[in-house]
């Protein structure tokens, strides 16, 4: 039942009760704006690590920025971090691109083709 029909039915005689008063108890945080160094930066975190940090915070969901080396603004590279989250990743890592090629703020990316590859979001990252 749901609405105004459903009724607390307690639980079970055999159930381990937990007291979460004062707590915020949520299904997993989304982080919406994360700058990962992979590709290009695995030195400083690939998405892997991030992954895993994330998922140590709490966040089950990151929005990765295109703010990467070479800037995520090509449908290989929006294909490329679906990927590799597939392969390595813990948490859900969707994909932002690029409004402009490069961020130079001058020429605009093929924002149909990015959102059918899988972009979530268009942005410039820092610098917007």
């Amino acid at each position: 039942a749901a609405g105004k029909s459903a009724l607390n039915q307690g639980a079970p005689q055999d159930a381990t009760v937990i007291d979460c008063g004062g707590k915020a108890i949520i299904p997993g945080l989304i982080d919406a704006r994360v700058f990962i160094g992979e590709p290009g930066g695995e030195h400083r975190e690939t998405i892997a690590s991030a992954s895993l940090a994330a998922a140590a915070g709490g966040v089950t969901s990151i929005v990765m920025m295109p703010d990467t080396d070479p800037v995520i603004d090509n449908v290989a590279l929006v294909e490329f971090v679906l990927r590799t989250a597939k392969d390595t990743a813990i948490v859900n890592i969707f994909p932002a691109a690029a409004i402009t090629k490069g961020l130079e703020g001058r020429e605009m990316t093929e924002f149909g083709l990015l959102r059918e590859a899988g972009a979530v979001a268009f942005t410039d990252g820092r610098h917007t």
